[in-house]
């Protein structure tokens, strides 16, 4: 599994830059400029609108938070689920509060996000916790609507706007190329598809950072080629998400 993933990525990226040597280095910037755009609009347009989506989101997120952290701290604490406690979920939080941050992250990974984001994540919903003075699973509910919103609707306007940009690129059928110089026009296309096949891998492992469920983080480290796409993603450090 490790070594198809590496494969799927590399052939993105050789499949992209003989896709910009037909193409040439005109058409193969001005495809760089969609994906960009797209990152952007997608930024845009989910910060303004995913908010929207919250309140018929968290109270099917509540729930299950209150049951992933609960079976998270009994698994800290080493209580068997099936007999459960005496003492609510609150109380052993209270009387044991070194386990609330291993909890938080391990109720967060749980939903198949990689484990670095649910740091994150976990961090944000103990400040939260903290500065509205409110359960933790009710931060946790929070912060993870935020994030399920937010991820959600940039992926979705992401591949809109790039397939709306991509379609209007093609409606005129030009092929622009450089006059007399094929070797520029040839050698450039392809570089500059190889910057496109980047770009798609970048997006693609942040994608499966939230998809531990269908490929395992520990699948997606292994691959030398994917973990290095995952430690330097573009789009994490953009949306810093």
């Amino acid at each position: 599994m490790k070594m198809l993933l590496s494969l799927f990525l590399i052939g993105i990226i050789l499949a992209c830059a003989w896709s910009g040597y037909k193409k040439g280095i005109i058409m193969g910037i001005g495809g760089i400029f969609v994906i960009l755009v797209s990152l952007y609009g997608a930024n845009l347009l989910s910060s303004t609108f995913s908010y929207e989506v919250i309140p018929a989101l968290r109270p099917f997120v509540g729930g299950y938070m209150e049951r992933q952290l609960t079976t998270a701290v009994y698994d800290q604490l080493g209580i068997d689920p099936l007999e459960g406690s005496d003492h609510s979920l609150s109380d052993l939080m209270r009387d044991n509060p070194d386990i609330i941050h291993r909890a938080a992250s391990q109720s967060i990974t749980s939903l198949g996000i990689f484990s670095s984001t649910a740091e994150a994540i976990a961090v944000s919903a103990e400040n939260y916790a903290a500065e509205n003075n409110v359960a933790l699973y009710i931060a946790l509910t929070e912060v993870m609507c935020n994030v399920a919103t937010f991820a959600g609707g940039y992926l979705l306007a992401f591949i809109i706007i790039l397939i709306l940009l991509t379609v209007a690129g093609n409606i005129p059928n030009f092929s622009f190329k450089l006059p007399e110089m094929d070797m520029l026009n040839d050698v450039g296309g392809a570089v500059m598809g190889v910057v496109t096949g980047i770009l798609f891998c970048h997006v693609i492992t942040w994608i499966l950072k939230f998809a531990g469920l269908l490929i395992g983080e520990e699948v997606v480290q292994g691959a030398a080629f994917a973990s290095w796409f995952v430690k330097t993603n573009i789009v994490t450090k953009y949306i810093g998400l």
